[in-house]
């Protein structure tokens, strides 16, 4: 992530601040999402005056509002998975609207939701 967002503006202390709050959300399973979004964005933006930073192709530019959305949907699919909230119809649902489950299906496995 760092090596994606980080600008030539970016300072080492921010850069650790963001590594530092990724490892702690994935650790303990409590994300800080204010911390998060204020570690993204001094990395993704340290030197923003008035016109927002984006990376990426101009028709899907990623802005570091996107990322702090990709970063809570992930974090929170994450902790609810780690809780056992996740049915494995659920699971096979959200593989078949990526392609993985039909590329399983495809190979010959078998999947069976419990």
């Amino acid at each position: 992530m760092l090596g994606q967002i980080a600008g030539p503006y970016t300072t080492e202390q921010a850069r650790q601040e963001l590594l530092n709050a990724v490892t702690w959300a994935n650790w303990s399973g409590r994300p800080d999402f204010d911390r998060l979004e204020r570690a993204i964005r001094a990395v993704f933006e340290p030197d923003y005056k008035t016109l927002r930073k984006a990376i990426g192709h101009i028709s899907a530019p990623v802005t570091a509002d996107a990322m702090v959305v990709a970063a809570k949907a992930r974090l929170t699919a994450v902790s609810a998975l780690a809780r056992g909230e996740v049915t494995d119809a659920a699971l096979v649902r959200a593989g078949r609207r990526v392609g993985s489950v039909p590329e399983c299906e495809a190979s010959g496995m078998e999947i069976v939701p419990s």
